[in-house]
């Protein structure tokens, strides 16, 4: 029998960063799990819209920032900010 279990936001910002943890633990920041700081929020150019990004890693002087979406909605205005901010 195959086990399954909830696919939910936690669980697959823990699968995340397990794979980035073992070498940049420090500059790993996330709202949905215990024991680390929160993102900064992330604003758009016009400084109308911001959010907080799931996880954020400081890697080599870049920002890289991890936005997880479980259904098919978004909000149009969350990934124009984050476009602003793809090199």
């Amino acid at each position: 029998m195959i086990e399954k279990m909830e696919l939910n936001k936690e669980t697959v910002v823990q699968a995340v960063i397990t794979k980035i943890n073992k070498n940049y633990r420090k500059t790993i920041r996330t709202k949905h799990l215990k024991n680390f700081d929160e993102p900064e929020k992330v604003n758009d150019q016009e400084g109308l819209h911001n959010y907080v990004p799931d996880i954020s890693v400081e890697y080599k002087g870049s920002l890289i920032l991890f936005e997880i979406e479980l259904n098919n909605k978004f909000i149009i205005h969350k990934w124009k900010s984050i476009s602003e901010y793809v090199a």
